[in-house]
Formats: C-alpha cells, structure tokens, sequence
C-alpha cells in the first residue's frame, strides 16, 4: 500500500471535523478545505451546505468557489437537491465555468425562491434568461 502524503493526511482530519459537533471547528475545516482542497473534498463541503448554520454554509460555498473548477461537477450534481439548490447555484455563478449554463436553465422555472439565484448565476455566466417568459408563467398560473 502506497504512503499518503502529508496533505493527503491533513485533509483526511480536516474532512473528518467538518462533522464535528462544535461549530467553530466545522467552519475552520471548512475555510481549511477552501485552502488545501482537492477534487476529493468537494463532496464533503457540499454536504455541508446543508449544515444547520448560516456561518458553515457560507464558508463551505465560499471555500468551493475557491476550490473552482474542480468543483463544478459535483456542485451540477448537487442541484438535484432541492434544499442546497440556492448555494449551488450562486456558486457555480461565482465559479463561472460555462458547463453550468444548461443545468441552471433547466431548473430556472422550477420555483419560484431560487429563481432570483439562478438567473444571477446565469448572468454570471454570460447566459441571458427571458425575463418575459417568466412574468407570463407567473401570469399564467393565476388567470386560471
């Protein structure tokens, strides 16, 4: 079996406290990932933008836009998620890979809160949203 590296390591314990029970100690393992991440700890913060706390979803939003492109496939996936779909989606904005554009349009009309976050994104990105479809859908649903 081949050693791990010190890094390897490191993140191994970061990963490990961002479920600790102690605040403090998931959002400094959380800025940590933002630092010394890899592909491998994008999972565990997007997991984390389903924390509890306001503090915690920030910083691991932050931390996976600083983490960038090798956090757009796992975020893409993460839009499946109803709950995380707000924080994703600002995230993939602030990353600004393009790959996000058809993801986003998909789920742009598909409620009514995370819309405004998903059309930034998608501005973010250089994709224009039809403003009007959305006020004739809006429209749509209450003429019947």
């Amino acid at each position: 079996m081949a050693a791990k590296s010190k890094y390897q390591w490191s993140r191994a314990i970061i990963i490990d406290s961002l479920s600790s029970s102690d605040k403090s100690v998931r959002q400094i393992a959380a800025e940590a990932l933002g630092i010394v991440g890899n592909t491998e700890t994008v999972e565990p913060l997007v997991k984390l933008l389903g924390d509890n706390d306001k503090v915690i979803r920030q910083t691991a939003l932050d931390s996976l836009e600083k983490l960038g492109k090798p956090a757009v496939p796992q975020l893409i996936k993460a839009l499946d998620d109803e709950k995380l779909r707000k924080y994703v989606a600002r995230a993939l904005g602030e990353i600004g890979d393009k790959q996000a554009i058809v993801p986003l349009s998909k789920i742009i009309e598909e409620e009514w809160d995370t819309q405004g976050v998903v059309s930034g994104a998608l501005k973010k990105l250089g994709h224009k949203t039809n403003k009007n479809k959305n006020v004739y859908s809006f429209c749509s649903i209450w003429s019947t």
